[in-house]
């Protein structure tokens, strides 16, 4: 068994004054990546789009409020199948005019896909979707027996 000589902890940033200077490096290091790469943009590096949802749940349904702006009904798709809701679909933007300089980028485009378990209490034959001012808006309400009712005592 070899021994080893303890060392008392020493900071990971010890080379830099501040956490404020090391913030600076890195913002560098981004900045000399796309001056060499215009046509690339920092969304490149991250991650993929998925829109917000809400998930609430009232004595009738459970009711999915999900922001898809700029997409239309044709570009949605819904689908139920062995308990999950899956809600996929494609985003696009215009096309990039070549004599337009983009200052920032920041609108999502592509392929999205959001999937979420369902409570066994959805009745999935009455499932109902809308779509207005790019909120999509999934009605799945709950089976007459999961849905709560008073006892009267006798």
């Amino acid at each position: 068994m070899t021994l080893v000589k303890w060392k008392p902890f020493v900071p990971v940033f010890s080379d830099f004054p501040s956490v404020q200077s090391m913030l600076e490096e890195a913002e560098k290091m981004f900045d000399d990546v796309f001056s060499i790469l215009p046509s690339v943009t920092r969304q490149t590096f991250s991650q993929t789009w998925a829109p917000a949802f809400d998930w609430i749940e009232t004595d009738d349904a459970y009711i999915l409020y999900m922001d898809v702006p700029g997409m239309k009904k044709k570009d949605v798709e819904i689908r139920v199948d062995r308990g999950f809701l899956t809600i996929s679909g494609t985003r696009e933007l215009p096309e990039n005019d070549e004599k337009v300089t983009y200052l920032c980028q920041e609108r999502w485009s592509g392929q999205f896909q959001r999937t979420i378990s369902l409570p066994d209490s959805v009745d999935v034959d009455h499932i109902k979707a809308e779509m207005k001012n790019g909120v999509l808006k999934v009605v799945l309400p709950k089976r007459a027996e999961a849905k709560p009712r008073n006892i009267s005592i006798q």
